[in-house]
């Protein structure tokens, strides 16, 4: 019989954003440590946090859509899940084993930490052995991502744009990458772009550049990941639908990590949540995925670092 540990997931404490991606990651190697086989989610979804900018510019009809499309969906990413609740209801007797062990809060300020949705609580597996690459596509999900691709030359490169409306700084330089578009699939490599899910609902920047999109990706998270793994590199600019990518064993080069103006990307917050210094990539990734601290302002600096990726 499989040893299971319960995972408490509570959304009036923690966000219904892809920090819910690095959480499971969390709480996999908190099951990894403890030596048990699979988690089992539980989620608690009796009304949402309103805390950060992003949060209070969402209604609650919105936050509800997030969680249905984004905190449920990443639970199937996880090969180690093995099955998913949520209730409307406040948790009852929690099942032992369970995670985390700061849940429930016994007050306001345990409140704000008693969810380790952030990278910051990997750190103390550094060096562990631990796999923090946990993520991984389904089979048919491959099969599907494959089918709709088709064959290529020279390999497969996805380009995922960022074009949000919150903390536009962050955002992809979309004349920059349809140059980079251009020059790569002119050498031969097939090239996919995917939309952000905000601009194909809103603004459709996307739609001005002649370029091929993959929109079954922007809709479909498991797609998406499929699409990631048969790639011979994924580029884009740090994001936080990403975070699958970086915690998978998939190549990627990532550019902008470091805005200062954005409280989440500056320097400080890099090295105090993630671990890492100007010019390093995340201390858990593999050779063929890399974070490049140059920004997309300029279509032959990215090609430059485009071309050490593949020919690395």
């Amino acid at each position: 019989m499989e040893s299971v540990l319960n995972v408490y997931y509570d959304t009036r404490l923690a966000p219904i954003t892809f920090d819910f991606g690095t959480y499971l990651v969390v709480a996999n190697a908190f099951r990894q440590k403890l030596k048990l086989d699979r988690l089992y989610l539980h989620l608690i979804r009796q009304g949402f946090r309103n805390v950060t900018e992003r949060e209070t510019a969402y209604d609650y009809d919105t936050k509800a859509w997030r969680f249905r499309h984004i905190v449920l969906p990443l639970a199937n990413l996880l090969p180690a899940v093995s099955g998913v609740s949520w209730t409307s209801n406040g948790p009852s007797d929690l099942k032992i084993p369970y995670f985390p062990v700061t849940y429930p809060p016994r007050s306001q300020a345990e409140a704000k930490t008693s969810i380790p949705y952030l990278s910051n609580s990997l750190l103390k597996y550094k060096g562990s052995g631990i796999d923090l690459r946990p993520y991984a596509s389904g089979p048919q999900a491959e099969r599907l991502a494959r089918n709709l691709v088709g064959g290529t030359e020279k390999g497969l490169v996805t380009i995922s744009l960022r074009t949000s409306n919150q903390q536009l700084e962050r955002n992809s330089v979309l004349p920059v990458w349809h140059a980079v578009y251009k020059t790569l699939v002119g050498e031969g490599y097939k090239v996919l772009i995917i939309p952000d899910f905000e601009d194909v609902t809103s603004d459709r920047l996307y739609s001005k550049y002649d370029w091929s999109v993959f929109m079954p990706a922007t809709f479909d998270l498991d797609i998406r990941l499929a699409l990631y793994s048969i790639a011979r590199l994924n580029l884009g600019v740090l994001n936080g639908v990403l975070v699958p990518l970086f915690h998978s064993r998939y190549p990627y080069l990532i550019f902008k990590p470091n805005v200062e103006s954005v409280n989440q990307t500056k320097t400080e917050w890099l090295r105090n949540i993630f671990g890492i210094e100007k010019g390093q990539s995340f201390w858990w990734s593999q050779d063929n995925q890399r974070l490049t601290w140059e920004v997309d302002e300029d279509a032959d600096c990215v090609l430059n670092e485009v071309y050490k990726s593949l020919d690395g």
